[in-house]
């Protein structure tokens, strides 16, 4: 077994160098490892003549040996380049590149990187003709941001949620794939319910909550609630952008009062505690709006709660509560709405196998 395990590792050391050349098929893989294994094989048993006066062991041993430790190299081989190569299709590990030139060599070059993720870089742009003074001074402005690691959502200007663009900068969240999941539990049940209507997305932020749904229920009355301004600003934008409309209200949920009653309610308030800054990427901390991201350790339940008593008494009945939650906060969510008289309380997971989102009905 250790003879094998030798192999192994001075077969991969030795194709090591062209591992950049070489093609990903399988029946490629498997001749390499045979005509390498075949190799090293071959000193093995030439060293093991040699200590044949110690060492008992027939022809036989030596078939099996050839016979069993072809296979499994094979697959170990196999096996770990498939994890790699699936690690790298989600995104982790990339080497994230943009590529200027004109050349059929460099465009050539360009789609062998952005098919093949395996080699460990994602091309993000390709700039196929010259470019102006100006755009090549606007191109290196953006790579100083990226260099400093800003989010490119923010470099660029915009992000992408829920199949619709969306204009963002500091002063709101970034939209992230778990709240598409949100959105979409709420498209679905709306959709089986058409009298859910007025909504409101409360802590609306760029507005990517409030305009996926208006862009997806165009019969919906939609509103949007923001403590901040300037997040606001940035939702009427997006509004325009993508050619939905949306009620705004200058308000905090905390203190607001209303007439207006709700088929439907959102929010993905503040939730993270401070205890919990440690463990965030330098990247979300360094740029991403504090004010609505963290809630105190004492009380990390406290935009929850707000929003639970106002949806007691401006949800309509058999209306629908919607939250994105603290994944470690989703036993103490549910138990909170369920105190208040909210009921058929359901928790979800998220895409990870994590406690994050939570809808609750009211019925009187």
């Amino acid at each position: 077994m250790a003879s094998a395990v030798i192999s192994w590792y001075i077969s991969s050391q030795f194709s090591k160098v062209h591992h950049d050349l070489r093609s990903n098929r399988f029946s490629e893989e498997i001749i390499r490892v045979i005509l390498t294994f075949v190799l090293f094989t071959f000193i093995h048993t030439s060293f093991l003549f040699f200590l044949r006066t110690t060492i008992n062991f027939r022809a036989a041993f030596l078939a099996v040996y050839i016979c069993v430790s072809i296979p499994v190299l094979v697959l170990i081989k196999y096996v770990l380049r498939k994890y790699l190569h699936s690690t790298f299709y989600r995104g982790e590990l990339l080497e994230k590149i943009i590529l200027i030139g004109s050349t059929p060599a460099a465009r050539d070059f360009y789609y062998t990187i952005k098919n093949h993720a395996y080699y460990g870089y994602k091309c993000i742009g390709f700039l196929d003709d010259e470019i102006s003074e100006n755009v090549q001074e606007e191109f290196e402005s953006i790579i100083d941001k990226l260099i400093l690691e800003q989010p490119i959502q923010y470099v660029l200007g915009v992000a992408h949620f829920y199949g619709l663009t969306f204009s963002v900068n500091p002063s709101v969240l970034i939209p992230r794939p778990e709240t598409e999941e949100l959105v979409d539990w709420i498209i679905k049940t709306a959709k089986n319910s058409p009298d859910l209507t007025p909504l409101l997305d409360i802590g609306t932020g760029s507005g990517c909550i409030a305009i996926s749904l208006k862009a997806n229920l165009p019969h919906a009355e939609m509103y949007a609630l923001d403590t901040s301004s300037a997040a606001l600003a940035v939702t009427a934008e997006n509004a325009v952008l993508n050619a939905t409309e949306v009620k705004l209200i200058h308000a905090d949920i905390r203190n607001f009062k209303d007439e207006q009653r709700y088929g439907l309610i959102v929010s993905n308030p503040p939730y993270v505690r401070e205890l919990e800054k440690d463990s965030m990427h330098a990247q979300v901390l360094a740029h991403e709006p504090h004010l609505a991201l963290f809630v105190s350790n004492e009380d990390p339940l406290v935009f929850y709660k707000a929003i639970a008593d106002f949806a007691l008494i401006n949800l309509l009945a058999n209306g629908f509560l919607f939250f994105e939650i603290n994944e470690y906060l989703g036993d103490e969510t549910v138990s909170m709405l369920k105190d208040k008289g909210f009921t058929n309380v359901e928790l979800r997971k998220d895409m990870q196998g994590k406690d994050r989102m939570i809808k609750a009905g009211r019925t009187c």
